[in-house]
């Protein structure tokens, strides 16, 4: 019975959520990275189905994570950053200042078209070739 109290004190934490996300993250980066990495893949390619009578969605785990469960997440986050802008700590312009530059920045380096050293890069390449090298 201790367990079950534990975990229901973890859960009510505030920073759960970010545990948890933090320990599935490492998780996944220790299993891609280990001789298990195989299995890891398989388990990723698990067909997973949804249906309602005629209606069927069949489609491996990875894309159910990287589209559905995606933006779950993002939605959350969203309603995170609304409600902090509303009436939390980035109510006031002078505190949402600096996390505002930052998000703009990291933007326009990760978008191609909003930054004109990647810009100048991808007209060099020959057509057909990707934009950027491999890693």
């Amino acid at each position: 019975m201790r367990p079950l109290i534990a975990i229901r004190e973890f859960l009510a934490l505030e920073s759960a959520g970010g545990i948890l996300l933090a320990a599935a993250a490492l998780a996944a980066m220790l299993f891609a990275n280990s001789p298990l990495e195989r299995l890891y893949a398989a388990f990723l390619e698990t067909p997973v189905e949804v249906r309602a009578g005629g209606f069927e969605i069949a489609k491996p785990l990875l894309l159910w994570i990287n589209e559905g469960l995606m933006a779950v997440f993002f939605f959350l986050v969203g309603l995170e950053l609304k409600r902090e802008a509303q009436e939390g700590e980035l109510s006031q312009p002078a505190q949402i200042a600096l996390p505002a530059i930052a998000a703009i920045g990291a933007r326009r380096l990760r978008d191609p078209a909003l930054c004109p050293r990647a810009r100048a890069r991808m007209r060099q390449k020959r057509p057909g070739s990707p934009p950027f090298p491999p890693r």
